[in-house]
């Protein structure tokens, strides 16, 4: 099991913008840098959560992108979710009845759990939580000189 790519970089972005809460846009070409993602699939990604109503853009001068709702009211699970498109591991616990043997599959059972542990644990971080935790390791480097 693997989180895509498009994921990861997405949870990097908003706790990009998470850090940078209620001072502004930030420009996704600052963000594109300071995570080492490009700015071409970092639009690709932004079309998502924009979609979802998680990010605003604005165009011009004072352009950028913002969240649409405090840190403390995006969880992780919303993201992953809009960006893996659902948090269940596999389509028949997601979408009941595509699977004909759904009546007597016990594997079934075993998904369906492992899906809800993640998606409580994901359910549980907010962004909030996230940026906190970035700006610790921002600042709390210790620079040692010889």
């Amino acid at each position: 099991m693997r989180v895509s790519t498009k994921t990861r970089y997405g949870l990097r972005f908003m706790i990009e913008l998470g850090t940078n809460y209620g001072q502004g846009p930030v420009y996704m070409k600052d963000i594109a840098r300071s995570q080492e993602i490009s700015e071409k699939y970092l639009s690709q990604i932004l079309i998502s959560l924009k979609s979802a109503g998680l990010v605003d853009g604005f165009r011009g001068v004072n352009g950028g992108y913002i969240l649409t709702r405090p840190p403390s009211e995006i969880t992780a699970g919303q993201i992953v979710g809009v960006l893996e498109g659902g948090l269940s591991l596999i389509e028949c616990v997601q979408i009941p009845g595509t699977c004909h043997r759904q009546p007597e599959c016990v594997s079934q059972e075993v998904w369906r759990k492992l899906s809800s542990v993640i998606s409580d644990a994901l359910e549980d971080i907010t962004l909030e939580n996230l940026v906190s935790r970035q700006l610790e390791k921002r600042t709390g480097e210790t620079m040692y000189y010889i």
